[in-house]
């Protein structure tokens, strides 16, 4: 699928039937700031040296893309993954929102709005077509249980459903969420991770994890 690891990310975690987001929100927030950096490193745009970031953007006039760019280029000297993680994860409504409301205008997604108790409004996001959801879903499939060799884009967004600890999302049925959460770790440790970007993938994946990690026991210390 020709899109980028952000708005294929958010299409996985939406629900197929019920319209919402199946990873849990700090997770969520997390995955999103991922995904951003994966796009970036796709692109080129970035990369890794001794688990900093450094930068060679180049502006494209999409929203989030040249946000975090603006955002990322102001710093004076390289920061590790795990500071931007933080500060990407500060957007993540906007992220979400740019690209879901990207979705809408290609006519990808339907937002529907609802009020819970007829007071509290929430909001709902359905696939026009379920192959949209299809395509990237069972690809990933294929990779973790019929052993598929996996491209550069679904190692990035198998990065993210392990490091957002979401792979039962793959499921069909309860009897698969213990084989593709092996899966992805041993599609992880296996695929040989020789290349610069490979190395950036597991970086990242890393920084992740333990960014969530941080923000839960701030989270609970707080309360």
């Amino acid at each position: 699928m020709e899109t980028s690891i952000t708005k294929q990310f958010i299409i996985l975690s939406l629900h197929p039937e019920k319209g919402r987001i199946l990873i849990q929100n700090t997770y969520f927030r997390y995955g999103l700031a991922g995904a951003v950096l994966m796009d970036f490193l796709n692109r080129g745009e970035i990369s890794l040296e001794n688990k900093r970031v450094r930068t060679s953007f180049r502006r494209n006039g999409e929203v989030i893309h040249d946000l975090v760019a603006d955002m990322m280029e102001k710093s004076s000297r390289p920061k590790r993954v795990s500071y931007w993680l933080g500060k990407i994860s500060m957007k993540s409504r906007r992220i979400f929102r740019e690209s879901i409301n990207s979705m809408i205008s290609a006519c990808i997604i339907r937002h529907e709005r609802r009020l819970f108790l007829n007071i509290i409004p929430y909001n709902r996001y359905f696939f026009y077509s379920q192959n949209t959801r299809n395509e990237i879903y069972e690809g990933l499939r294929n990779v973790l249980l019929h052993d598929r060799a996996p491209s550069t884009e679904q190692l990035m967004l198998i990065g993210l459903l392990k490091a957002t600890r979401s792979s039962s999302i793959l499921a069909k049925h309860r009897e698969e969420k213990q084989p593709l959460r092996r899966m992805c770790d041993k599609v992880g440790k296996e695929n040989v991770m020789s290349s610069e970007i490979d190395k950036a993938i597991r970086e990242m994946q890393s920084a992740i994890v333990s960014s969530i990690a941080i923000s839960a026991a701030a989270s609970h210390g707080s309360h």
